[in-house]
């Protein structure tokens, strides 16, 4: 299965790209990480999309350790279609 994850900047642009590319690389082989724009309690703040096809066992833990690392209150994520190549 395909998801979908919701991160904030909130601790700063590159600092949270580079934990999320850590974290995720050493479960995951494959993983897109896109720049968004999101609003949280309507306040505008810098995020990341993240889509990974994975077991959802792998991709729960990930949410989990993204969570506690960059101090998330909580972080969105969905089930999408499955991606094909």
């Amino acid at each position: 299965m395909a998801y979908q994850l919701y991160v904030s900047s909130n601790r700063g642009k590159h600092y949270t790209k580079r934990k999320i590319e850590k974290i995720l690389s050493k479960r995951h082989e494959g993983f897109s990480l896109v720049p968004i724009t999101g609003y949280w309690k309507g306040r505008r703040e810098a995020s990341w999309l993240i889509i990974i096809e994975d077991e959802l066992e792998k991709v729960y833990f990930s949410v989990m350790e993204l969570q506690i690392a960059l101090k998330q209150e909580v972080i969105g994520w969905q089930e999408v279609p499955t991606i094909t190549f």
